[in-house]
């Protein structure tokens, strides 16, 4: 593992599919997937799945993202997702903006 990895601990690289854009304070989650780097024990663990956003998804970007209410339906919510990670872990968001 890169010897910056060791010093910060574990890391999780993060992309998102949201209901809207960052700066847009009513988008909610919809899509999780991480990649977890574990530099102790040098394994990675990919983790990927729906999230219930808590409110309807706009068709727009039901058609942007291919993920409608039917498909969260029964999703876990986003705290749910989170606290399979450690309060150590460093979340990293990847971003096409």
């Amino acid at each position: 593992m890169a010897s910056w990895l060791a010093r910060v601990g574990p890391v999780a690289i993060v992309d998102l599919e949201t209901t809207g854009l960052p700066n847009d304070p009513a988008a909610r989650i919809l899509e999780f997937a991480a990649l977890l780097l574990d530099p102790d024990t040098s394994e990675m663990r990919a983790v990927a799945t729906l999230i219930a956003p808590e409110a309807e998804i706009p068709p727009a970007i039901q058609r942007l993202t291919g993920i409608s209410d039917a498909m969260v339906a029964g999703a876990p919510s986003l705290d749910a997702v989170l606290a399979l990670f450690s309060r150590e872990t460093v979340l990293a968001r990847l971003s096409a903006l």
